[in-house]
């Protein structure tokens, strides 16, 4: 049975207000500060990510200050990757927002629930009709003019309500385990400091310590201790998502899911290995421990097992990383990598360190497996719950 619902344009339900970019000469502080500045790539899967929020000083706050969002807004980015979608929590309330984003706000609650028009929006077919809605113009963008021309389908609010309260059942239990996965990532990353930032390792109240490092360890160039390749075209074995006989990741350069590209048949990279993005968003390093292919923009470094894991590579980089070069564009090269010297412990430490490490994130990677199927199930299940195929209780 189809569930009764009514049309209605954006603008007849909400306000649309613009955010605003850092007026001319200013800029993001280098320091942490009580001003929180959102930015379109903090908006994303129907959340607002505060992880890595860009921060203000006073003065540019008191000229922007009027252009914020407020708890329970909808955030739309309206450039780049247009249509990504994220609901403001409380913890978002007062932030200023870019001006590469809107944010519906001032909802008639007689009529739509605003955590619902953020699921709504967030599908994957409201963000190609808004993708589609910004084309025409040199630079993309989905004008506010535009938004509130779209057209909606939406029931009465308590049902809009009782979809929310199943769905955010998922995303509290994605919550829970993100939650976990943040622990069990500053245990790994605390372990490595305590060992080989401050070196406290196992023995360290006898070590003798040569030019800073202990009496043993080495300095050596990453090309004398890995493989290092860069990466390839794609594959002409290629799905969006993976399938019978192909499921092995693609990867490319960028920190969105973590650069995954697509998938592949057959893999380039069969063992651990530590990835860096090499041009355009240069820099971001990932451990790799699945077998996968890169392909442009990334560099896989593959280390030799017995003189250094990937596990010590990874963090070593993560705090040491290479230094990209080049004036109109930032890049990264494999020759850069080759010369890059790194301190070598023995691998007896080196194997003791992957001991306590390895578990902690094969943990991670099962809290990852498992937020993916949730993932599935919710979005499987939101389309059916709003087309009123499947009744809510």
């Amino acid at each position: 049975m189809r569930m009764n619902t009514k049309t209605y344009r954006i603008r007849d339900i909400c306000s649309i207000k613009s955010g605003k970019r850092l007026p001319a000469g200013f800029d993001f502080s280098a320091e942490p500060t009580e001003f929180r500045y959102i930015r379109a790539r903090d908006i994303k899967a129907g959340k607002i990510n505060l992880d890595d929020v860009a921060y203000i000083d006073e003065v540019t706050k008191k000229r922007i200050g009027k252009y914020i969002i407020n708890a329970g807004d909808v955030a739309i980015t309206i450039v780049a990757n247009i249509g990504d979608i994220g609901y403001a929590t409380s913890d978002c309330d007062g932030v200023n927002l870019t001006e590469n984003a809107v944010r519906l706000t001032a909802f008639d609650e007689s009529v739509v629930f605003s955590k619902y028009l953020a699921y709504y929006l967030g599908q994957p077919s409201m963000k190609l009709y808004m993708e589609n809605l910004a084309a025409g113009a040199a630079q993309a963008k989905l004008g506010i003019y535009k938004i509130e021309k779209i057209k909606i389908q939406i029931p009465n609010v308590s049902i809009q309500k009782s979809i929310v309260d199943v769905v955010e059942k998922y995303d509290n239990l994605i919550e829970v385990n993100n939650k976990r996965i943040k622990v069990l990532e500053q245990m790994a990353e605390n372990l490595y400091k305590e060992w080989f930032v401050r070196f406290r390792f196992p023995g360290y109240e006898t070590a003798e310590f040569e030019n800073g490092i202990p009496k043993g360890w080495e300095i050596r160039k990453i090309g004398e201790i890995s493989s290092i390749k860069a990466g390839g075209d794609r594959p002409p074995v290629f799905s969006d998502s993976p399938i019978e006989g192909i499921s092995i990741p693609i990867f490319s350069n960028g920190i969105e899911n973590e650069g995954l590209y697509g998938y592949t048949d057959k893999p380039l990279v069969k063992s651990d290995s530590v990835t860096i993005s090499a041009r355009g968003t240069v820099g971001y390093v990932f451990l790799r421990r699945v077998p996968y292919v890169p392909i442009v923009r990334l560099v896989a470094i593959v280390p030799d097992k017995t003189v250094v894991s990937s596990l010590y590579l990874y963090y070593y980089l993560q705090r040491d990383n290479v230094i990209a070069n080049g004036t109109s564009q930032q890049q990264i090269t494999v020759p850069m990598v080759i010369r890059k010297r790194i301190i070598v412990p023995p691998l007896a430490i080196i194997d003791q360190f992957g001991r306590i490490e390895s578990p902690i994130w094969d943990a991670m990677d099962e809290l990852k497996k498992e937020n993916d199927n949730l993932i599935k199930q919710r979005d499987l299940l939101l389309p059916r719950l709003m087309s009123g195929k499947l009744e809510v209780k």
